[in-house]
């Protein structure tokens, strides 16, 4: 959740690297084949095409999306996640928001936007 809020605030760096460190414990835990190792991988990439660096996003994605093939149902969030980071960071673009201006109101992000407008 902290490093939702830090990615929403713009502390794109110190997002990334409380998402390495929850990856990492996730891989330990759960294993690096689970969702939710696969969930903080997608965070991850998110990041780093935030932070234009879509040659890393591009290599974590291609060496993660065969593994949720392997390992999440055909249509699960995860791997339809992981696709859409993939082709926009193929794409060299910047990640869009919302059509509607923005996370949904009294979702984390909104509330961390919130915040975020509020500094």
């Amino acid at each position: 959740w902290l490093a939702n809020c830090y990615m929403h605030l713009g502390r794109l760096e110190e997002s990334l690297e409380l998402n390495q460190k929850a990856r990492d414990g996730c891989a330990k835990l759960y294993g690096p084949s689970s969702e939710r190792t696969l969930q903080m991988i997608e965070s991850m990439s998110t990041i780093l095409v935030q932070l234009d660096r879509h040659a890393e996003a591009k290599s974590l994605l291609q060496t993660a999306i065969p593994v949720a093939v392997r390992n999440c149902r055909p249509n699960s969030d995860t791997l339809l996640l992981l696709r859409h980071v993939l082709a926009v960071a193929i794409s060299g673009l910047p990640m869009g928001k919302s059509s509607r201006g923005g996370p949904p109101a009294g979702s984390l992000e909104r509330r961390c936007a919130d915040v975020r407008e509020a500094e």
